[in-house]
């Protein structure tokens, strides 16, 4: 019923937005739709629904463990993270599963002391640059500030993570000169909002390549000077994102496109 309501609100948001006709109509439908279908995604993808989401997990964690001084891992390589975290991974969620899952919000102490999973996470992912994670980051730790459990760890990370994917996206959004509502639906197909819900840095490569593509469409388009300020974008979203995977180095090629002036 829960999702019902969310769904028929985010309609007729679209459709308030539509009748009135207003500036940024674009920009406004895909926040409406990406927070509310985001929504959706995160309470039906549990933990670890997502390929390869319990090594990026424990590379978030190693991230937070050096932050604060824990040890990062032990004699095996395993990525030590709290004892209230290891739960049973869910590959495909069903009701029993997240009746299970859920029910975990009303316990009442999280359980103290830290572990390593059974799944083999090795020294996880060391490409990946801290940048990769900050969300992800961000959640683990207020989690273990606070002593939250499982549920609301996981839940308040994966929030932060929709929340970046949504900041980056809605301005790539904007900075698009033509193809605004082509965007607005390739960046809301199943497989952007599931990563966009889940621990992976499949998510801030997705967001920050459309941003990456977005300026360039404002530059060739616009024709606009480029400048330093430019420059030192494209450079930034290459350093965060091609060192993790080559194959979007191609990428760069679209700046010798740009027009000579």
């Amino acid at each position: 019923m829960g999702i019902v309501i969310i769904s028929v609100g985010i309609l007729l948001l679209h459709a308030y937005v539509s009748i009135h006709n207003s500036d940024k109509k674009v920009e406004k439908c895909f926040f409406i739709s990406v927070i509310g279908w985001g929504i959706i995604y995160l309470l039906l993808m549990p933990p670890y629904s997502y390929p390869d989401e319990p090594t990026h997990y424990a590379q978030s964690n190693a991230y937070v463990n050096r932050f604060m001084g824990h040890e990062v891992h032990d004699e095996k390589g395993q990525i030590y993270i709290r004892e209230e975290e290891l739960i049973d991974i869910v590959s495909f969620p069903s009701s029993d599963s997240l009746m299970d899952y859920y029910d975990g919000c009303f316990a009442n102490n999280a359980k103290t002391g830290y572990g390593t999973m059974d799944v083999v996470n090795g020294l996880g992912l060391s490409r990946a640059s801290v940048m990769c994670y900050i969300p992800f980051e961000i959640g683990i730790f207020t989690a273990r500030v606070l002593g939250l459990n499982y549920v609301w760890s996981f839940t308040l990370s994966n929030m932060l993570g929709l929340l970046c994917y949504v900041v980056i996206v809605y301005i790539a959004v904007r900075l698009m000169p033509m193809g605004k509502w082509i965007l607005f639906l390739t960046a809301q197909f199943p497989l952007a909002l599931s990563m966009a819900t889940s621990f992976t840095y499949d998510m801030i490569n997705y967001a920050l390549l459309t941003l990456f593509f977005a300026l360039f469409c404002r530059l060739a388009c616009n024709e606009f000077k480029i400048n330093w300020k430019y420059m030192f974008v494209f450079a930034v979203i290459g350093v965060i994102v091609f060192p993790i995977k080559i194959a979007y180095l191609p990428f760069c090629l679209f700046v010798v496109l740009l027009p000579n002036q």
